[in-house]
Order: C-alpha cells, then sequence, then structure tokens
C-alpha cells in the first residue's frame, strides 16, 4: 500500500489469527452473514488504528458527525 491510497486503504499490521499484513478496503464494505465467523475474529485493533478506519469511514462516506 502506498500512502496515496488512504483514505480507500488503511494497513493493518499482523497479529492475532491474521497471518500478513493486510489493507482494510474503506470502499469495499460490505455485510456477511454471521455464521461466515465462526472462528471469530482474526485481530482486534488497537485504539488508535480503530480511530483511523473510522475517521477513513467518515470520509470516503461522506458522513458527519454533529455534536
Amino acid at each position: 500500500m502506498t500512502d496515496e491510497a488512504e483514505p480507500l486503504r488503511v494497513r493493518i499490521k499482523a497479529g492475532g489469527g491474521l497471518r500478513k499484513d493486510s489493507d482494510a478496503l474503506i470502499d469495499q464494505v460490505r455485510a456477511i452473514d454471521n455464521v461466515r465467523l465462526v472462528q471469530g475474529p482474526l485481530h482486534r485493533l488497537p485504539q488508535v488504528q480503530l480511530a483511523t478506519v473510522s475517521n477513513a469511514l467518515l470520509e470516503v462516506f461522506d458522513l458527519v458527525i454533529e455534536h
């Protein structure tokens, strides 16, 4: 992944059950059946990285959070 790919791609470092570095494809969000999640999450993001993904989703989908 290159830096120019953000916010459409966010790099997720390997850890837990995630064997290699991967990209969260922000512009390809999909709903999947919970039955496919038989093993639980492969990886849990640290709070900082979760915020990066959240901000990317807000930007890509042009969502505004009003306080």
